[in-house]
């Protein structure tokens, strides 16, 4: 009997055809893919990151005033009412401020001395000799403690278990203010730096900042 030879149609050619190089590109690829994967040891680099507020210098000081604060106080950005504005402690959850307040009447130290007392809810002062004194700023300054529950006002919540270490530091028309806020703790910890803190203030003259050439 007469063999019948067989026909391939062109487009059964390319079906087998294709379905060979497929496969061989599967395998190739799957290849490529265990030869990426190293079994051997490597080392991973973990690096910490934190977010902190960007804080922007330039070279003037705030109501001309010069400070020096520790090292381990971290400068935030000011406020309205905070020219120099600091957090410190283990949780950075306590603070330090300076501010600036018009002295209204010769009183006035008194009346804020008695205004953070009254946020410990502790009973008024009638004069402020019983205050300890120090040299701040070439007069005289008077230091205030407080503790326990802190009613900072302004819709802020009470904060228990708060020490309070302040300096009031009366200056011609105005007040120089320095309020330190955090565990009892943390400020029996930073209670003689704060007091160098306040010893370090000096007055800047703007003047002595060198200024562009204006024909520049």
């Amino acid at each position: 009997m007469p063999v019948r030879p067989r026909v391939l149609s062109f487009a059964s050619s390319c079906q087998s055809n294709w379905r060979r190089w497929s496969g061989w590109l599967l395998c190739c690829g799957c290849l490529g893919t265990l030869l990426a994967c190293d079994p051997g040891d490597r080392e991973a680099t973990v690096t910490k990151s934190e977010r902190r507020a960007l804080v922007l210098w330039d070279q003037s000081y705030p109501s001309d005033l010069r400070d020096s604060a520790p090292l381990d106080w971290r400068r935030v950005p000011w406020t309205r009412h905070r020219y120099y504005n600091y957090r410190f402690g283990a949780e950075e959850d306590g603070e330090v401020w300076l501010s600036v307040l018009p002295r209204q009447s010769l009183d006035a130290v008194l009346m804020n001395v008695n205004r953070w007392y009254g946020q410990f809810r502790l009973p008024e002062i009638t004069d402020l000799e019983g205050l300890p004194q120090r040299p701040m700023l070439g007069v005289t300054g008077y230091l205030v403690e407080a503790e326990g529950t802190y009613y900072p006002g302004m819709g802020a919540d009470p904060r228990p278990e708060t020490s309070m270490l302040a300096a009031a530091i009366p200056r011609g028309d105005r007040i120089i203010t320095i309020k330190m806020i955090g565990s009892p703790a943390d400020v029996e910890a930073q209670k003689e730096a704060f007091k160098a803190y306040c010893e370090s203030l000096r007055d800047f003259d703007r003047d002595m900042i060198p200024q562009p050439d204006e024909e520049a």
